[in-house]
């Protein structure tokens, strides 16, 4: 069984449902759309002061997708939204729980006690925590968003996010050919794969399986890599480097709490060049999929890696 709960807010949930899988479907036409809307960046004071400052001045820096952006108190946004329902596009970064029962057999049962009925107990544990950050238009679910890392700082993630939704916007918005971004994930995904041979891949060590020999990492990704640390990363994506790409492992929101995707991104402009998941798991929804998977760097996930690049 799981639950969704609401951590504390990193900056402002105005959320009323969610969208599942990585992103929505979103059409260019959503897409046009937020392009001419005022896009609005919640200001929050109080325990989400330091956290809000942070992003708004990554907003600043790196989001160029919308002419107009406007900062404005946190507790007027819903207004503001409500009285002008086509102006407007709210932008946020938002942290939930995923919450699931553990039952497990009660060593006290005894089925012979009128008074120990239960053979046993359930115990509520916190199965993932789901990052994102995401458009909104009018109080509805997210138009566009992407999942973020547990593994991940509030500013890589940020960096990373800010980027990743551009790209893919900008994606839809260049050509009338690109309908929705299921256009994306079925046919230049795929196209963008063999581009990872003139990139150098960034390998967060700590991301690492403990069941991977290092050693043979060129075996099962035999193109150009460097193991790396987290400020390392860090300054690829803070400098807009394009010589790197690096990869971004989003929690997704999938019922049992521990599903993963694995993206290889652009350090320069969020630039996606492939993204394996488990198997039986597709942008469009989840079926039969097994659990706990994909949380590490592993042999498995490099030998996807380098089959999509070839």
């Amino acid at each position: 069984m799981i639950k969704l709960k609401f951590s504390v807010p990193v900056l402002l949930i105005f959320l009323s449902s969610f969208a599942y899988g990585q992103s929505a479907n979103t059409s260019r036409k959503e897409a046009l759309d937020i392009k001419r809307r005022v896009l609005l960046i919640p200001i929050v004071k109080g325990k989400g002061k330091k956290n809000s400052e942070m992003f708004q001045q990554l907003v600043k820096k790196y989001w160029t997708f919308n002419e107009s952006i406007e900062y404005v108190p946190a507790a007027k946004v819903k207004g503001m939204m409500k009285k002008d329902k086509a102006k407007y596009a709210l932008l946020t970064y938002s942290v939930f729980t995923e919450w699931a029962i553990r039952k497990t057999r009660n060593p006290l049962y005894n089925e012979r006690s009128k008074l120990m009925r239960s053979k046993y107990t359930r115990d509520p544990y916190v199965a993932n925590t789901i990052a994102t950050l995401m458009i909104t238009l009018n109080g509805r679910k997210s138009l566009i968003k992407t999942n973020l890392s547990a593994n991940y700082s509030l500013e890589r993630n940020t960096i990373y996010g800010l980027m990743q939704l551009q790209y893919l916007l900008n994606y839809l918005v260049e050509n009338p050919k690109h309908r929705s971004l299921a256009t994306f994930y079925r046919r230049q995904a795929p196209k963008n794969g063999p581009e990872l041979k003139n990139k150098t891949l960034l390998i967060d060590k700590e991301l690492l399986s403990k069941k991977l020999d290092i050693a043979k990492i060129k075996d099962y990704y035999p193109f150009p890599y460097k193991l790396a640390d987290a400020p390392m990363i860090d300054e690829a994506l803070k400098t807009r480097s394009d010589q790197y790409a690096f990869i971004h492992i989003a929690s997704i929101e999938s019922g049992r709490g521990a599903m993963h995707i694995q993206f290889i991104s652009s350090t320069k402009d969020g630039k996606i060049y492939l993204y394996v998941a488990p198997r039986a798991f597709s942008i469009a929804g989840l079926n039969g999929i097994k659990f706990r998977q994909f949380h590490k760097i592993g042999k498995k996930q490099l030998k996807r890696y380098a089959k999509k690049v070839k």
